[in-house]
């Protein structure tokens, strides 16, 4: 949040986070265990929280999860899309397979990015 003071144009940032999944995936672990919630839409898990970034703070939310058996790995695609009308923000994806190093991927969120894994 890059406001450093209150005025009736400012305050905190406030966003609803979703990430959908392939259905079955189940979470390990996240910044967000008190108020992450888990659905199903649309044949998918839903992963989805309030974020709130205080003025001039910033917020890294991390998510680990894991997917069902069932799901075909090779080749895995990975859909991140960027919401209309907002700024170009970092992303990071790391992805760890068992048995094989981790892969990372950093780029910045400026348009929807599929990664093929």
């Amino acid at each position: 949040n890059t406001a450093t003071k209150a005025d009736w144009r400012t305050s905190d940032y406030k966003s609803y986070l979703r990430i959908y999944v392939p259905e079955g995936s189940r979470v390990l672990r996240s910044t967000e265990e008190d108020g992450l919630k888990t659905s199903n839409e649309v044949d998918k898990t839903v992963f989805a929280t309030y974020i709130r970034v205080p003025l001039g703070e910033t917020r890294e939310v991390l998510i680990t999860y894991v997917l069902p058996k069932t799901v075909n790995k090779t080749p895995y695609q990975l859909l991140v899309q960027r919401q209309a009308g907002t700024a170009n923000y970092p992303l990071t994806v790391r992805v760890v397979e068992e048995g094989k190093e981790p892969r990372v991927w950093q780029s910045v969120l400026d348009k929807d990015k599929e990664f093929r894994l």
